[in-house]
């Protein structure tokens, strides 16, 4: 979409190119900068008054933000502390404008919005002011036409949201599909289209279509009654029934970048339902071209394969304050500001709906036998109910009281109130005022085996007592207060969070075991799954996090859109259940539904291989490591092997030894467990590849210094021979052993007996990353830097070339029953092909670049290895439209069973469709 195309949303000459943040006390750096701004030629939106934050203010400051291309973050101490600073970069944020942060005075990295410190930084320090100045206006100035194009839509957008989304502000025609074409294309660039910008779009989508619709009865009704001639008949019907295609057609691939744009704004459950739509059109529209099916196919199983919020809770009419799974998991109660107690099924099917308090409701706890909940609220009492919403009894506090919590023999239970802590029998029989305090306390937990109680609050302090309410301890180190509490499972680790997103672990006898800066807004709620691998922390940053239970961040769950109060897991630690200010629970699956991350490495992994023999599979890793993997995701073992990155890693054929090359320019054998058989050192540089023979008795080794090398499987030298004048960057063996195949980046691809005479040199127009023969060793297929691939007979004739990624080919490898083959790249996908170049799965969503892959042995699933540091294991038999709208209806199932906001059309067809969903809960 060009500019001047899009100069009718918004003149370019009305757009500043940069709106500066920064704090007062920094004027006169900002005076200095914006000088050099004017000096320029450049346009600069920047406050100079120091006036109150009036709303009239702070709605210029907005619209100064949305106008300009860029959102400039001068870092200094006072603009990290300043508030209104941070309101302005939360604008910006929220609407995908692209930040950039220059420092005047040095900052605490850890001080600093992530959004900021995920940034590379320019410095301006004197003398070098201008110097620093000419990077920031390169930093501008890259895909300046694109930015212009964002900020532009973005205004646009903002226009049609502030007029009540008045349809005449939404685009038309010829705009809206070069508009569409541009979104398509934005999910390489950044910023990226923020969630609006793909509303107003969808919405624009949606009235073109009425419209043309509308346009289409009017035009035959009008030629009807112009004429009855048969042929004016059919010809209109033509016409008409081409149109109406063109529509459906729109409508679909509509569908599909909502549905895409739901995933990359974090919003997978809404990706899930808005690509079903598409794809139910689709099973209705056999005529749809394939092209379009394809998009859909990749677009829904991004969305089927990624997500982990399951279903959504909707029926309280505010925010949703605490939850507590019943003991035997099958249901769920939720406590709210508008004093009602809904109890759930996971379905979603509300089983009971009482209103308990007459104000907020801020802790709820089932008692350990399942009969009873406890409520603690703002009006000063705790009750305890049947599950049916039968009072049992209200316990006045001279305080609002913000925590309840039942023992674990179900015997006594905790309630913490503004004045301190109370313990209770189980019948409501007060026992004992455990602690008085003029500081209120927010969270009680009792250890698992009963003897001890937490409890914490607004005096930074975590206070453990025996049950009878003895002092034995105090926990101190957080400098806020503390607002969650949780023991492991076996009672021998305490978790507590606080209003500044600072996890702490604490042994039971006190000892501190780690410290994290773990959300960048105030932790709620913290809860351990049963089998104490697992944590999870719910947050005003409207996150879940997960970690594992030394502190080690596994993954954040994305969705909701507001303020997260309460998070727990399921007693069988299979779901996660999730209280927020939106007023919604959402229920989520720990790990994504069709694919498995693998994560473990601290830095990128370079290379991955499936055992033939076992269940197991082996990466390799910039962190110096090799680990071993069960395909459950479970770490086998972790092998310190080199001193360096490690580039490649593979098994043997007959599954017994294992083999590992990187830059420290040594090649190691190990046995399948791990264990070290011998080094090979008689390297020249860095090692790209190595591998096996077919037979596993040879190992066949290539790298920098352009050599082929050949050694037996106990380490012994066969001999070597100069192959390419540049790097190697893969070899490999034919499958009979009688070929040996070399990849380099002197743009040829060469063919060798195993005793070094050159049998062809096939051309490339760049540098060839990877090789790999089809199991019966007639094809070759090779990968190219300059981003096509290429399909060779064994002779050297070319059968096909064509273009498979829009950055560096990394690496491609056939399947073992030859009739696909898997490439990864620097575009941030991995695909799968049939060898007729057809695409057969199109894999997204990674962070960063893929480097390697590799089918199982069944080659039913993909393992492919990035930069990110994780592994991801691939369920490719169900990557087909047919499936994964199966997949997809399954996922849905419970919310389109029982929510009143689900779409009557995806709970009809999803009725229609056969179950045959691989759910893997």
């Amino acid at each position: 979409m060009s500019s001047t195309t899009l100069s009718s949303i918004h003149p370019v000459t009305e757009q500043p190119e940069v709106f500066i943040s920064y704090s007062r006390r920094d004027q006169i750096f900002v005076q200095q900068l914006y000088d050099a701004f004017c000096t320029a030629g450049r346009k600069v939106w920047v406050d100079w008054q120091d006036i109150p934050p009036i709303a009239k203010w702070r709605e210029e400051i907005a619209q100064g933000i949305l106008r300009s291309s860029n959102f400039l973050f001068v870092l200094s101490p006072d603009s990290v502390a300043s508030q209104e600073c941070q309101r302005e970069l939360d604008y910006a944020i929220a609407h995908n404008k692209r930040l950039i942060a220059i420092v005047c005075r040095e900052v605490k990295p850890e001080c600093v919005n992530p959004k900021i410190a995920a940034l590379n930084w320019i410095f301006f320090r004197e003398p070098s002011f201008s110097e620093a100045f000419q990077t920031l206006l390169m930093a501008m100035d890259t895909d300046l036409d694109y930015v212009r194009e964002h900020t532009q839509l973005l205004l646009k957008a903002e226009e049609w949201q502030n007029k009540a989304k008045d349809e005449d502000c939404l685009l038309q025609g010829g705009l809206l599909e070069e508009t569409e074409c541009w979104l398509a294309q934005s999910s390489e660039k950044t910023p990226r289209p923020a969630p609006l910008q793909w509303q107003y779009v969808q919405a624009s989508r949606t009235a073109e279509t009425t419209r043309q619709k509308q346009k289409t009865r009017s035009l035959t009704l009008g030629l009807i009654g112009i004429s009855l001639l048969a042929t004016i008949a059919i010809v209109q019907s033509f016409i008409a029934e081409a149109r109406r295609k063109d529509l459906v057609v729109s409508e679909i691939n509509a569908l599909g970048i909502a549905s895409d744009a739901s995933v990359e704004a974090n919003r997978g459950f809404d990706g899930v339902k808005q690509g079903l739509r598409a794809g139910r059109i689709i099973t209705t529209s056999d005529w749809v071209d394939e092209t379009t099916r394809s998009a859909i196919t990749t677009y829904l199983g991004k969305a089927v394969y990624r997500v982990r919020e399951r279903n959504r809770l909707e029926g309280h009419q505010g925010f949703v304050s605490r939850l507590s799974f019943s003991p035997n998991g099958q249901q769920l109660a939720s406590a709210s500001e508008d004093g009602k107690i809904i109890v759930w099924k996971l379905d979603g099917t509300k089983l009971n709906t009482f209103a308990a308090h007459d104000r907020a409701i801020l802790d709820i706890s089932y008692s350990p036998d399942g009969q009873m909940i406890a409520s603690a609220s703002v009006d000063r009492t705790v009750k305890l109910w049947k599950p049916d919403g039968t009072l049992i009894k209200s316990l006045a506090h001279p305080a609002r009281v913000r925590a309840v919590s039942f023992s674990p023999d179900g015997q006594q239970f905790a309630s913490g109130a503004h004045d301190g802590v109370r313990l209770w029998k189980s019948d409501g029989t007060f026992i004992a005022f455990v602690s008085k305090t003029d500081k209120p306390v927010r969270t009680v937990a009792f250890s698992p085996d009963g003897q001890l109680l937490a409890a914490a609050g607004q005096d930074q302090v975590v206070t453990l007592w025996t049950r009878e309410g003895k002092l034995l301890r105090s926990l101190k180190g957080h400098e806020n207060p503390i607002t969650s509490v949780s023991f492991s499972p076996d009672g021998q680790t305490i978790a507590s969070t606080d209003t500044a997103g600072v996890l702490k672990l604490w042994t039971r006898s006190g000892k501190l075991i780690t410290t994290q800066k773990a959300h960048s807004d105030a932790i709620y709620s913290v809860a351990f799954r049963s089998d104490g691998k697992l944590l999870a922390t719910a947050s005003g940053d409207k996150t879940i996090k997960l970690w594992k239970p030394d502190g080690t961040p596994i993954t954040t769950l994305f969705g909701h859109t507001g303020l997260v109060n309460g998070v727990k897991f399921s007693p069988d630690g299979q779901t996660i259940a999730s209280a927020s200010q939106d007023q919604t629970i959402r229920v989520w699956q720990e790990a994504p539904h069709l694919l498995r991350l693998l994560i473990g490495h601290q830095d990128s992994v370079n290379g991955v291989s499936f055992s033939p023999k076992e269940p197991m599979l082996v990466s390799a890793s910039t962190d110096k490591t090799l680990k071993l993997w069960r395909l459950n995701g479970d770490e086998v073992a972790t092998i310190p092997a080199h001193t360096d990155e490690i580039f490649v890693v593979n098994f043997s054929p007959d599954g017994e030894m294992i083999v590992s090359g990187g830059n420290e320019g040594k090649v190691k054998l190990w046995k399948r467990d791990g264990a070290l058989i011998k080094e090979l050192s008689d390297q020249s540089g860095f090692v790209n590849s190595a591998s096996f023979s077919p037979d596993s008795q040879q190992v066949i080794t290539g790298g920098q210094d352009g050599k082929i090398r050949l050694w037996t499987r106990t380490g012994q030298f066969i001999r070597d021979f100069p192959a390419h004048p540049q790097p190697i960057y893969q070899v490999t063996f034919s499958p009979d052993g009688q070929t040996i195949a070399s990849a380099s980046t002197d743009q040829t691809l060469k063919l060798w007996k195993p005793d070094g005479t050159e049998l062809k040199t096939l051309k490339h127009q760049s540098g060839v990353r990877s090789v790999s023969f089809s199991p019966d060793g007639q094809t070759i297929v090779t990968a190219s830097q300059d981003r096509s691939i290429r399909l060779w007979k064994l002779d050297g004739t070319l059968i096909r070339a064509f273009k498979a990624h829009s950055d560096i080919v990394t690496s491609v490898t056939f399947s073992r029953d030859g009739t696909r083959f898997a490439t990864t790249s620097d575009d941030r996908t991995a695909k799968v092909w049939r060898v007729d170049g057809t695409l057969i799965a199109n894999l997204t969503g990674y962070a960063d670049s893929v480097y390697w892959s590799s089918f199982s042995p069944d080659g039913k699933t993909l393992a492919t290895a990035s930069k990110d540091g994780k592994v991801t294991l691939w369920n490719l038999e169900r990557w087909n439209l047919n499936a994964l709208l199966q997949e997809g209806c399954s996922w849905l199932s419970g919310y389109l069973k029982t929510n009143e906001n689900a779409d009557r059309d995806d709970r009809a067809f999803c009725d229609r469709l056969p179950h045959q969903s691989s759910d893997r809960r």
